[in-house]
């Protein structure tokens, strides 16, 4: 994605600002942009992890008990996070987002396992 933005020196003075506005801007941009090829890629990894695990389904031996782990479900999903990073990042930088995320280790909204979802989203909407 191209973006092209011209700003005249009357621009500037008019409005001292516009410079961060516009890098803010741009950063965001980024995050976006980074955010959906993480998830393209994820997309394919879950599509690979699926197949192996239909084979290995079809290997295994029909008489052998089955473990099943229950988890209880999040309430909220990765694009809810999501949402509420980007309105922090608006209101308080970018860097708070950040910060939350590398507190539980995480660089990227979709390193956040299933089990932190509630946890993490509780921690955005305190920064609101």
């Amino acid at each position: 994605m191209q973006i092209n933005i011209t700003i005249t020196q009357d621009d500037i003075l008019k409005n001292p600002d516009i410079i961060t506005g516009i890098r803010e801007f741009a950063i965001h941009l980024k995050d976006v942009s980074e955010i959906h090829k993480e998830e393209k890629k994820n997309s394919f990894e879950l599509g690979e992890a699926k197949n192996k695990t239909e084979c290995n389904e079809k290997q295994s031996n029909s008489n052998e008990p089955v473990k099943v782990q229950i988890q209880e479900a999040s309430q909220h999903t990765v694009d809810d996070i999501r949402a509420i990073a980007i309105n922090v990042a608006k209101t308080k930088g970018s860097k708070a987002v950040r910060n939350i995320l590398n507190s539980f280790g995480f660089n990227k909204v979709s390193d956040i396992t299933e089990d932190k979802l509630d946890t993490v989203y509780k921690l955005l909407e305190e920064e609101l």
